[in-house]
């Protein structure tokens, strides 16, 4: 999944590092930020095979890299998981970002990083089955009570708003 979300974007540009400075509030963050973040660092149109090679090689084995004045490339092992991994990329990096103007951060200790250590190395599902089924179904349950039809395709030929 490929997305151009904002303060990814500025952190990319400002060259922002992502760095464990929080735990339980949000373990998933956490695993992403002390994996590390491959940074992509050219701005272009990956329009190409030579193109997506050099970003696929960049990622390396990463489930997420950050495309330096660009955007995001995640994988997931659905569309779901993906869309959970970039949000929390987003998350991360707006963590990232408040924390800079701030100017004053610290990392979490080497004992909270240890006790994380089952998230950071086996990513949360593998603690908590759960919890993605539990957070995307937080995620789209509103649109059920707010009155949008399952088959609703925003801007696509099942499309609902009229042209006009």
């Amino acid at each position: 999944m490929h997305a151009h979300p904002y303060a990814t974007l500025i952190c990319g540009i400002a060259e922002l590092k992502f760095r464990p400075v929080i735990g339980a509030f949000d373990p998933a963050v956490l695993a992403i930020a002390a994996g590390g973040v491959p940074v992509y660092p050219r701005s272009v149109l990956i329009n190409s095979d030579a193109l997506a090679r050099e970003l696929i090689n960049t990622m390396g084995t990463k489930n997420c890299c950050l495309m330096k004045g660009h955007g995001i490339t995640v994988v997931g092992s659905s569309v779901e998981a993906a869309t959970l991994l970039a949000l929390r990329l987003e998350k991360l990096a707006q963590i990232t970002l408040d924390l800079s103007l701030l100017k004053k951060s610290s990392d979490i200790s080497r004992e909270d990083l240890d006790f994380f250590g089952g998230v950071i190395k086996q990513g949360l599902s593998a603690v908590l089955p759960e919890n993605d089924k539990w957070l995307w179904l937080h995620l789209v349950e509103p649109r059920n009570h707010i009155g949008i039809p399952d088959d609703f395709d925003v801007g696509g030929s099942n499309s609902s708003i009229s042209g006009g």
